[in-house]
């Protein structure tokens, strides 16, 4: 776009600050925050909270070895393309689980998503997985409604039947960080 005409033409109509300002907006500064991942981290039904092939891959890939062996960094097994939105991987041991973590640069359901959390319990029952977005919590609860998922702001929600373990979701203000949502889906 050529802003030296838009200006001359502008100025001729006196209108300089309002054109440059539409002109400057029509046509923003791509930044990674504006990449979307909702293709890689799609789920196939979001009232169960579960993955689809791709998105259960990038997890799966994110850790190397196992529980008994323990665990260690894997790989951001993601098109080529959005591997450099993800940082690098950390694994970290605690008292019955481990966690692996990425942050993350851009966005799931149009929100700025910050990390990735996998947590994995010793003895491979099912981990859970945590998606720290970067909105308040109305704003996850919103989005994530609008595409079907049964998310409630502050709350547990049980989902299906209960097998062996009650599948869950939860939706809560990230503890550790002021203006940030906790998206889970585990079993208890």
């Amino acid at each position: 776009m050529n802003f030296d005409v838009l200006i001359i033409g502008a100025k001729a109509c006196g209108f300089t600050g309002a054109l440059l300002l539409v002109a400057a907006c029509a046509h923003p500064i791509a930044t990674r925050h504006q990449l979307a991942l909702d293709e890689l981290l799609q789920f196939t039904s979001p009232t169960m909270c579960e993955l689809s092939a791709p998105h259960r891959h990038l997890l799966d890939g994110m850790i190397a070895g196992d529980a008994n062996a323990g665990f260690s960094p894997g790989l951001i097994l993601a098109p080529k393309g959005m591997r450099r939105l993800f940082g690098p991987i950390e694994v970290r041991r605690h008292d019955s689980y481990w966690t692996v973590e990425a942050s993350v640069e851009g966005t799931l359901f149009g929100i700025p998503l910050v990390a990735i959390i996998h947590s994995l319990p010793e003895g491979g029952d099912a981990g859970d997985v945590t998606y720290v977005f970067g909105a308040p919590i109305a704003t996850v609860e919103s989005a994530l409604r609008a595409r079907g998922f049964p998310a409630r702001a502050g709350q547990e929600v049980e989902l299906g039947s209960p097998d062996l373990q009650v599948p869950v979701m939860a939706l809560l203000v990230d503890p550790k960080s002021r203006g940030r949502t906790l998206l889970s889906c585990y079993y208890r």
